[in-house]
C-alpha cells in the first residue's frame, strides 16, 4: 500500500521535484556536472507532467503583470542565446536559469492543494538536514571549512541565502501552525535554521535579512504577540549558538564582528567589490542594448577588470549587474518591474484579507513575501540567482505566493483549452518538444565537458590512449561543441613540434602547424573569448620555420598580446613575452614593468611559481632587492596555499572528523 502511494501520479510529483532540487544542491562535489544535468533534466520532465494532465482542457492562468513580467525576462534570457558570441554556454546558462520558470510557471498551472503542501513537508526535512549539517560545519569542521559553514554549496553567503528562504517560511509555520506538535517542529526547524545562518558566518544574508524580518514583525504583530514565547525561545537559542561560537577557541571568524565594521565602515573597506562593479559597468558600456548573452559574464570580465582587482571572479556580485551585463538594457527593467508588480500584487491581497479566518493566508503571504525580500536584497550583494538550488526554491515559493494571493483576490482564471482537433497524443508530443530539445544539447554539452574533464586528468597521467579516446569522445557527444577538447588535443602537435625542434622534417612541420591552426580556429569559433587559443597559436609561431607560416600571419608577439588583452592573468602569455622581450633585448625596466602587470593577480596555475621565480630574477638583476623578498614571499604564500588545497582535494569529510589528516588543527 504505502509502495502504491509512493508511486501514485499525485504523490510522485512532489518527490520528483524534491529529488530535481537535492540534486541542485550538488550534494557530492566531484558529481556536480552531473548532478546539475540531473537536475535541469528531471525539472524537465517533472514540468511536463504538471503541465501535461491539464493540457487539454486548458491551462488555468489569470491576467497578471507578474506573469508576464516573469514570462518577458524568460523570453529575454532564451533570445540572448541567439545573439551569443558562446552558444554553448548560453544554452548551458539558459538550461540553469529555466529550472526557476518553469518551476513557477508549472505549479501555478499544475499544482493543487495537496501538491504544495507534500512539497513543504520534503523541503522541511532538507532544510532541517541543511540547518544541521551548516551547524556541525561550523562546530566541528571549522578549519576544514575555513570557519565558515559553506557544503554542499560551496559559498558561504549562498548557504545563508537559501537558508534565509527556510527561515522565514519556518517562522510562518510557527505563526500558523495549528496543534502543539506542529508548533514545537517549526520553533524547532527554526531554531535550526537561525543556527545554520550563523554558522555561514556571511554578512549579505544578515544585512538582507534585517530588513525583511522587520517589515515579517510589523506585518504580523499581533499574531506574533500571541506567539512570543516560541518566537522568544528561538531567539534565545540564536544568541546563545552566537555566544558559544564567539567563545570558542577554535574561532577565526566573527560574524558579530564582521557586521559591525561593514555597519561603521561602509562601503569604505569594500574596495575589491566596488572595483568589480566598476569594471562590469565598462563591460556594460560595451553593449549596453543587448548584452553579451546569458551566461558569459565570466569569459568577458577579465578584460575589464581593473588592474588592482586580484581575486579571480566568475559572477558579479550584483544579479542586476550581471543581468544587464549579458542580456542587456531590458533585463533589469523586468526585474525591477517584476519586483514592483510583485509588491503591488502583495498589497492588494492583503489589503483583502481582514477577518480572522483569513489569517493563515495573510500569514503565508507574509512570510513568502519576506523571504524573497531578503534573497533580491541579498542579490544586490551576490549572485543568488546564479546558484541552481537557490533558483528552483524561489521558483517554489513564488508560485505558492501566487496561488494564494489570487485566491486572496478572488482573480477571474482564463483557460484556453487545445484544440478538438488536436489529438492528445500529438498535443504531447508538441509539448515535449522544447524539453526534448533543450535535454537533449544540455546532455550533449556536459558529456562533452565530462570527456574532456577525463581527457585532462589522462595528459597530466600521460595516457595518451585514452586521452586521444576521450578526446574524440568530448567532440562528438558535445555535437563537436567542445572548445576545451580542442585546446587538449593541440598539446599533442606541440608537443612533438618541441621535441623535435630543429631535427624536424619540414613536411612534418607543415603538417603539425596545420593541425595546430585548425584546432585554434575551431576554438575561437566556438569560443572567441579563448586566450589560450591565441596563446597556442603564438607558441606555434615559435617552434616552426619561418618559411612555412603563411604571409599575412600576426607574429608571436601579436598573439601573446592579444590572449593578455583578453585576460590580464593569462601567465603562459606574460611569461612567453617576457623571454621574447629577453631575445630582443629590451631594456630591463621595461621587462619589469611588463611583468609587473600580473603581479597583484592571485593565481591559482602551476606556472605561478615561474612567473614569481622570473620576477624574482629581474629584481635581482635590476637590484631591487626589497621587491625581490616580496615576490619569493608571494611565492610562498602561493605554495602554501597549493599545499593546503591540494590536502583538502585529498582529505574526505569522514577523514576531517578523524583529525588525523593534516588539515584540521593546522
Amino acid at each position: 500500500k504505502i509502495i502504491s502511494q509512493i508511486l501514485c501520479f499525485k504523490t510522485m510529483l512532489p518527490l520528483l521535484w524534491l529529488s530535481a532540487f537535492v540534486c541542485a544542491l550538488y550534494p557530492i562535489n566531484d558529481w556536480q556536472l552531473w548532478l546539475f544535468a540531473s537536475a535541469c533534466m528531471v525539472t524537465f520532465a517533472w514540468s511536463f507532467l504538471m503541465l501535461s494532465k491539464t493540457m487539454m482542457s486548458g491551462w488555468a492562468l489569470p491576467k497578471s503583470p507578474v506573469l508576464y513580467l516573469a514570462g518577458g525576462f524568460w523570453i529575454l534570457a532564451a533570445a540572448s542565446v541567439f545573439w551569443s558570441d558562446i552558444k554553448p554556454i548560453s544554452i548551458m546558462a539558459l538550461c540553469f536559469f529555466s529550472v526557476m520558470p518553469l518551476t513557477f510557471f508549472s505549479a501555478i498551472i499544475g499544482g493543487d492543494e495537496k501538491f504544495f503542501k507534500n512539497v513543504a513537508k520534503g523541503l522541511a526535512v532538507v532544510f532541517g538536514v541543511l540547518g544541521v549539517w551548516a551547524v556541525v560545519q561550523y562546530l566541528f569542521l571549522n578549519d576544514y571549512f575555513s570557519w565558515q559553514a559553506r557544503h554542499p554549496l560551496a559559498d558561504p553567503s549562498s548557504l545563508g541565502a537559501l537558508l534565509s528562504l527556510g527561515l522565514f517560511c519556518a517562522l510562518g509555520w510557527v505563526l500558523a501552525a495549528r496543534t502543539r506538535a506542529q508548533k514545537y517542529l517549526a520553533t524547532a526547524l527554526s531554531a535550526i535554521l537561525l543556527c545554520g545562518i550563523l554558522s555561514t558566518v556571511a554578512r549579505g544574508p544578515v544585512f538582507a535579512f534585517i530588513p525583511a524580518i522587520g517589515l515579517f514583525v510589523w506585518l504580523l504583530w499581533p499574531q506574533i504577540k500571541e506567539h512570543k514565547k516560541y518566537l522568544s525561545l528561538i531567539a534565545l537559542i540564536g544568541i546563545l549558538f552566537y555566544s558559544a561560537g564567539y567563545f570558542g577557541a577554535n574561532k577565526n571568524l566573527d560574524i558579530g564582528k564582521r557586521i559591525v565594521a561593514t555597519a561603521i565602515h561602509g562601503v569604505e573597506k569594500e574596495h575589491a567589490r566596488l572595483s568589480l562593479w566598476s569594471s562590469t559597468i565598462d563591460m556594460i558600456k560595451d553593449a549596453p542594448v543587448l548584452g553579451r548573452g546569458i551566461g558569459t559574464f565570466f569569459l568577458y570580465f577579465p578584460a575589464y577588470r581593473d588592474k588592482d582587482f586580484e581575486e579571480t571572479i566568475y559572477l558579479a556580485h550584483n544579479d542586476p549587474l550581471q543581468f544587464m551585463a549579458e542580456m542587456g538594457l531590458f533585463a533589469p527593467l523586468l526585474f525591477y518591474g517584476f519586483i514592483f508588480a510583485a509588491i503591488v500584487r502583495t498589497y492588494r491581497a492583503l489589503s483583502r484579507l481582514k477577518s480572522p479566518d483569513q489569517n493563515q493566508d495573510r500569514i503565508i503571504i507574509i512570510s513568502i513575501f519576506c523571504a524573497l525580500m531578503a534573497l533580491v536584497l541579498g542579490s544586490h550583494v551576490g549572485f543568488n540567482h546564479y546558484n541552481l538550488s537557490i533558483l528552483m526554491g524561489e521558483g517554489m515559493l513564488l508560485a505558492f505566493w501566487f496561488v494564494v494571493t489570487s485566491r486572496a483576490l478572488n482573480e477571474d482564471v482564463i483557460s484556453k483549452p487545445m484544440p478538438k482537433s488536436i489529438p492528445s497524443m500529438a498535443a504531447k508530443i508538441l509539448l515535449a518538444a522544447p524539453y526534448a530539445l533543450l535535454g537533449w544539447l544540455l546532455f550533449g554539452i556536459v558529456s562533452g565537458e565530462h570527456y574532456a574533464n577525463r581527457a585532462a586528468q589522462n595528459l597530466f597521467q600521460e595516457d595518451m590512449f585514452y586521452f586521444a579516446n576521450n578526446i574524440n569522445k568530448a567532440g562528438a557527444m558535445s555535437h563537436d561543441q567542445n572548445y576545451r577538447a580542442y585546446i587538449l588535443a593541440v598539446n599533442v602537435p606541440l608537443a612533438i613540434l618541441d621535441m623535435k625542434k630543429d631535427k624536424i622534417d619540414i613536411d612534418e612541420a607543415s603538417e603539425l602547424y596545420q593541425q595546430i591552426t585548425t584546432y585554434m580556429d575551431k576554438v575561437l569559433a566556438i569560443n572567441p573569448r579563448s586566450a589560450a587559443a591565441s596563446y597556442y597559436l603564438g607558441k606555434a609561431q615559435t617552434l616552426v620555420p619561418s618559411s612555412i607560416i603563411p604571409d599575412g600571419t600576426p607574429i608571436a608577439e601579436e598573439y601573446y598580446e592579444r590572449a593578455l588583452a583578453l585576460d590580464p592573468t593569462h601567465l603562459g602569455s606574460r611569461l612567453a613575452l617576457n623571454n621574447l622581450y629577453a631575445r630582443m633585448q629590451k631594456p630591463l625596466q621595461t621587462r619589469i614593468a611588463f611583468m609587473e602587470g600580473g603581479i597583484k593577480f592571485t593565481y591559482n596555475m602551476v606556472t605561478a611559481s615561474q612567473y614569481y621565480d622570473e620576477m624574482a630574477k629581474l629584481y635581482l638583476e635590476s637590484k631591487d632587492y626589497v621587491k625581490a623578498r616580496e615576490v619569493m614571499a608571494k611565492k610562498y604564500n602561493f605554495e602554501e596555499r597549493s599545499k593546503h588545497s591540494q590536502k583538502r582535494q585529498n582529505t574526505s569529510i569522514p577523514q576531517a572528523f578523524m583529525g588525523d589528516d593534516g588539515v584540521v588543527g593546522q
